[in-house]
């Protein structure tokens, strides 16, 4: 890791250390807490969920910290806002899913009018270019599904903070984005808090603002988009299509919250929940062996695709 890069993860880090026992303070006279139901909230006692504002400033920090005036950042931080507020007011209001829906496009949307949404896909050796209404409709799409995609994950203790640990850190090490170290630095201060007798949740303003960041960086700045790089995102991403399929497969909103997801479906086998957030760490890193066999290994078409679907099979008994 260069010494840049280990500044920003350092700086992150730090801040959201110092920050949440700030944002835990808050939660409770702004009645951001978590009670648990039984259900799929199975914790003891009142939990704090504010600490979206703590990773959001924390980051907000290493920008100020370090002077970085790009696009990327602008984009990270203009859209985060807009994310972290949303899901701090949910986190305290707990709104309905159609305005979040639509805060979240327009946040989305932001990297398309500050120049960061791809013109071509990549696909190995081959490309496609992209017309700039496909250009918008994919960066919307995307941007929104990962945003969503770690909110739902944020099930267990641990569990959305190691995945945005990891897919940070890919991102930073093997798709050159310099600020998925920051990301990486706050979802690695804020462990600390989420562990098996957790003093602090990320809340949806955390969870929301770690999908909107990392579906940000995730686009690039060249103008070019991998169909490599959801591999770096595998565990999200499948829990999210996974579960929506499920719940419109059943005739159920697929915005109502129940217990289909990776990590209850897992806990409901047997699994003790600290082994389930290991086995979906575990998933995660041959997702990024995947990315990595796929994008820098000269395999051909068949090859390819023969890969992908044995992935796919695995996925599928989980």
């Amino acid at each position: 890791m260069p010494l840049f890069s280990f500044a920003f993860f350092l700086v992150a880090a730090l801040f959201t250390v110092a920050l949440t026992p700030l944002s835990i303070r808050l939660a409770y006279p702004l009645g951001a807490i978590d009670l648990p139901d039984g259900f799929r909230k199975r914790h003891s006692g009142a939990i704090p969920r504010l600490c979206g504002l703590a990773i959001y400033f924390a980051v907000f920090f290493v920008f100020i910290f370090f002077f970085l005036p790009e696009k990327q950042w602008a984009a990270l931080l203009s859209g985060g806002a807009i994310i972290a507020a949303l899901g701090i007011s949910d986190d305290i209001f707990s709104l309905s899913p159609w305005p979040k829906l639509l805060a979240e496009g327009a946040a989305a949307s932001l990297p398309f009018f500050l120049g960061l949404a791809p013109t071509r896909f990549t696909l190995g050796e081959y490309a496609f270019s992209l017309p700039p209404t496909l250009s918008l409709l994919f960066t919307v799409f995307w941007v929104m599904t990962l945003t969503n995609a770690f909110n739902m994950i944020d099930g267990l203790n641990g569990l959305a903070a190691t995945q945005t640990l990891l897919s940070a850190l890919s991102l930073g090490l093997f798709a050159s984005s310099i600020p998925a170290f920051a990301i990486a630095g706050a979802a690695f201060g804020f462990l600390p808090y989420n562990q098996k007798k957790p003093k602090a949740f990320l809340g949806d303003g955390g969870a929301l603002f770690f999908g909107y960041a990392l579906g940000v960086l995730s686009l690039g700045t060249e103008g070019t988009f991998s169909l490599f790089i959801p591999f770096l995102f595998l565990v999200p991403l499948w829990d999210v299509a996974s579960v929506v399929v499920l719940r419109l497969w059943q005739k159920r909103n697929p915005f109502l919250a129940d217990s289909s997801h990776l990590h209850h479906r897992l806990c409901q086998k047997g699994f003790d929940a600290w082994l389930v957030v290991c086995l979906l760490a575990l998933l995660s890193l041959g997702g990024v062996a995947g990315y990595l066999l796929l994008s820098y290994t000269p395999l051909p078409p068949f090859a390819t695709i023969l890969f992908l679907i044995l992935w796919f099979f695995c996925l599928l008994f989980i």
